[in-house]
């Protein structure tokens, strides 16, 4: 009897804390997504299934597009994200989230797939800490960035800490999203034989409206380098 009475105590435990867990990711985007992201399945892109959620790894690349340059450091990208901390009226916390993508292709063994990087969400390593009000050579720029989006508020340099995140042209990406195959001109490249009709791998935004992107071609992460 005793045994029976630790089993469902067991039980019932781990029932709770599934249901407290499968709740906060409801709640929380960034729990939602890293469970989207750990949970998708990993194809090649040419066996990318239409209309499921799919994890695709190789070489981000912008092509003949102009891309982007990274706020702070100057770096060109596909996408960029700028996270400001500081001080609210009782607690320490976000002041700002500013982000920018472009459209870009990720390229692996089997072919390429096209990505709605505008709707980007970077789960990434690559990020930049500017911290204690060290901003160094990027001072100008940080100071702009400030001035344009009014972060100042009386507020001092070394009162913020800012977060610069960004999935550089050319870089190893791992990519989840929604697998859509769409028919393309014929003059454009797409993965098929002679007589297939033209397609092409796009992959869409999730339910929530994003396409999580990462910097590591294996999904893994490292911790984030101080500027």
């Amino acid at each position: 009897m005793g045994e029976l009475t630790i089993f469902l105590v067991v039980a019932v435990s781990a029932a709770l804390t599934w249901r407290l867990r499968s709740t906060e990711r409801k709640r929380d985007p960034v729990l939602r997504r890293r469970h989207a992201f750990s949970r998708a399945r990993r194809v090649a892109i040419a066996d990318a299934p239409d209309g499921e959620v799919v994890k695709v790894s190789g070489q981000c690349a912008l092509g003949n597009q102009a891309g982007l340059s990274t706020p702070l450091t100057a770096r060109r990208c596909v996408a960029w994200e700028v996270s400001v901390w500081g001080p609210l009226a009782d607690r320490r916390g976000e002041i700002a989230r500013l982000s920018s993508g472009v459209d870009f292709e990720v390229v692996d063994d089997s072919g390429a797939a096209r990505v709605h990087g505008s709707n980007a969400w970077l789960f990434c390593a690559n990020v930049t800490r500017f911290v204690d009000g060290e901003w160094g050579e990027h001072k100008a720029r940080i100071a702009a960035l400030f001035d344009t989006h009014g972060l100042w508020r009386d507020r001092r340099a070394a009162d913020f800490d800012i977060f610069e995140r960004v999935i550089l042209d050319g870089a190893p990406v791992t990519v989840v999203g929604l697998a859509r195959w769409e028919i393309v001109p014929p003059d454009a490249a797409f993965l098929g034989g002679y007589r297939d009709t033209p397609r092409r791998l796009s992959i869409v935004p999730l339910t929530d409206g994003v396409v999580v992107v990462n910097d590591e071609p294996t999904g893994s992460f490292k911790r984030p380098r101080r500027a």
